[in-house]
């Protein structure tokens, strides 16, 4: 672990630490993220990322261990992002046991797949358009749901590339795209419109993508995670309540 990286993530609190109010702002005031799912997450905030406030989700890689970070700025300046670590090495995983989860959701950013697991769904980023080699071996025989950002061509290659590797290891890869009539990814689905939408979009996206993934309270399921499935009997009941709509903390 290279000591820049050391030195910043030991200098980050947990989001749900007092001290990480800003960062509690940015995710849930204006991404709909509440700070016990990403601090379960393992999400940090930071008022000194490269001297400036962040907030840090951690890499790991297939044993657990810290290989990199990824910085998501919280103020207006450029440039908004900036990482420590090879990130190529780890991944950010969104729901606790999202790695051994039958029906998982790969995205690309960090904030995207945090807003899969606001619905009940096990949810990892890449934080980039790339994977570590043991990720696609890791998932192998399993149904694996891919949504990278849509109408980007290097996304695009991305998604035909992780499809043919995670098939070759017998897993059965599908492209989970926002149903029509809503714009902008998961999270912008969440921020709009509110949680129950964005389970009933995820729901629509699995069934569209010809691997719908059975789950608990289907005789069929055999997701290892309660709630990692988007069947309605699988989702678990709201347990917050998110404005229906767009509201003045988030603009």
């Amino acid at each position: 672990m290279r000591k820049s990286l050391r030195g910043l993530w030991s200098s980050a609190v947990s989001i749900d630490a007092p001290e990480a109010a800003p960062g509690v702002d940015y995710l849930w005031g204006r991404r709909g993220i509440p700070a016990w799912i990403a601090a379960e997450a393992g999400v940090r905030f930071s008022a000194g990322w490269y001297g400036r406030p962040v907030v840090g989700f951690p890499l790991r890689d297939e044993l657990g261990l810290l290989v990199a970070a990824a910085g998501r700025y919280i103020d207006a300046a450029a440039p908004q992002t900036r990482s420590a670590g090879p990130k190529r090495a780890g991944v950010f995983v969104a729901a606790p046991g999202a790695l051994e989860a039958d029906g998982v959701c790969l995205c690309e950013a960090p904030i995207t797949a945090l807003s899969v697991a606001v619905a009940g769904r096990p949810a990892i980023a890449l934080c980039d358009k790339h994977w570590p080699v043991w990720l696609v071996s890791r998932l192998a025989f399993k149904t694996v749901y891919i949504s990278f950002d849509e109408g980007d061509p290097d996304s695009e290659r991305a998604v035909k590339a992780l499809t043919r590797e995670l098939a070759m290891l017998g897993a059965k890869p599908g492209r989970l795209r926002t149903p029509p009539g809503l714009q902008g990814d998961w999270n912008d689905v969440l921020v709009a419109h509110g949680r129950q939408a964005l389970r009933e979009a995820l729901r629509d996206a699995s069934g569209r993508t010809g691997v719908w993934l059975a789950g608990p309270g289907d005789s069929s399921c055999s997701a290892a995670l309660p709630g990692s499935c988007a069947a309605p009997a699988c989702l678990p009941p709201p347990i917050w309540a998110f404005p229906s709509k767009r509201d003045d903390r988030r603009q």
